[in-house]
């Protein structure tokens, strides 16, 4: 009545029977979308489901494989067989803890789609004409950000039930003895190790099986000193698996690279840290830089200069400094509160974590 008597003559308006018809069946239109995800979430739990099962009957067909090839060797190679054993079930119980998780979250989700699915279909059934025009609206924006929220949510299994082994050939024992990896990857695989030691070989097993000697080929690249050779050399072993060994001549952060047909393979370059041997370590006299009120972090940059976090009561700051205790470089920052882990990348801009200030910071060095 307002609408046609006073200052609202323009508005569009209907009779209360007319609309509500139609906002039903544009409610229940827009509930087709919704119920497709939700199929498809239930085609994506039983797929999950399987592939679990999948993973431990993989589990037991390596292992026994792994059993009865080493079964064939000495005394002495016991001890590599059960840590094969063990890095196969470690990666098991990895895939299956990803595979459950992504359930976990499926399965909240579904729960949430059945909710509104059933909350939507409850008021279209008992709601008055004049009740779901006033929450039509409400209703229609859950839907589709429900609908767009759970669109998202993945339906593919993150990890596959694919594990391969590496074996030794019973009647020579090699240098290298077997390797168990993801073999999700089919036609390239490899398992790099993540650290070493100086002067200790870096050994990798690469599974291509349709390469050539000549197509696989290698470079182990020392952050701190691109320049530095790296010696080493590629041998095919049988069944279409490379053997890989090279040897770093300097600590740190090292960047190996593995190409077949001058292409890398995926994952590459892999990251390896050097380490001191153990026998090393503690000789040599040890000094001591003093006048750090409460250091945190600590790195080394590209001039092998100490680059370490301070902080001080109202005077947090970023300090680099020779070796010998000289200070090159104070950074400070009205924004640092309680500087703790610090890094230095190969441009040597400096990278700081802040607990207090909940923050990770970047400087330039320069």
């Amino acid at each position: 009545r307002d609408c046609t008597m006073i200052d609202h003559k323009d508005h569009r308006f209907d009779f209360l029977k007319n609309c509500a018809p139609k906002s039903r069946k544009t409610l229940r239109d827009s509930l087709a979308p919704l119920l497709k995800v939700k199929t498809d979430m239930e085609k994506a739990e039983k797929e999950l489901v399987s592939e679990e099962s999948k993973v431990d009957l993989q589990k037991e067909r390596v292992w026994s494989s792994i059993q009865q090839s080493f079964d064939q060797l000495k005394a002495i190679l016991d001890q590599r067989k059960s840590e094969l054993v063990r890095k196969m079930s470690l990666l098991a119980q990895e895939k299956k803890n990803a595979l459950a998780a992504q359930k976990k979250v499926l399965q909240a989700a579904q729960k949430e789609v059945q909710l509104l699915v059933e909350s939507v279909e409850r008021n279209l059934e008992s709601t008055s004409d004049q009740d779901l025009m006033s929450i039509h609206k409400q209703l229609q924006t859950k839907i589709e950000e429900e609908e767009n929220h759970h669109c998202r949510v993945s339906l593919t299994p993150t990890a596959s039930a694919d594990i391969s082994c590496w074996l030794p050939s019973p009647d020579v024992i090699p240098e290298y003895l077997g390797s168990v990896f993801d073999g999700a990857a089919r036609e390239v695989c490899v398992s790099p190790p993540a650290a070493c030691e100086i002067g200790s070989p870096v050994k990798v097993v690469l599974a291509a099986p349709t390469a050539l000697l000549e197509d696989v080929s290698f470079a182990l690249e020392s952050v701190v000193d691109p320049s530095l050779p790296q010696e080493g050399k590629v041998v095919r072993d049988s069944g279409g698996f490379f053997s890989i060994s090279v040897t770093p001549q300097v600590r740190g952060r090292h960047k190996l690279t593995l190409k077949v047909k001058n292409e890398e393979i995926v994952g590459s370059p892999f990251q390896v840290f050097v380490k001191i041997p153990p026998s090393t370590l503690g000789q040599g006299q040890l000094g001591t830089l003093g006048g750090l009120q409460a250091p945190w972090g600590i790195a080394i940059n590209d001039k092998q200069q100490l680059v370490v976090s301070v902080a001080e009561r109202d005077g947090e700051k970023v300090v680099v400094m020779e070796k010998d205790g000289t200070v090159i470089q104070t950074i400070e920052s009205d924004q640092l509160k309680n500087p703790c882990g610090v890094a230095v990348d190969s441009n040597g801009a400096i990278y700081v974590t802040d607990i207090v200030a909940k923050s990770l910071f970047k400087f330039n060095s320069k």
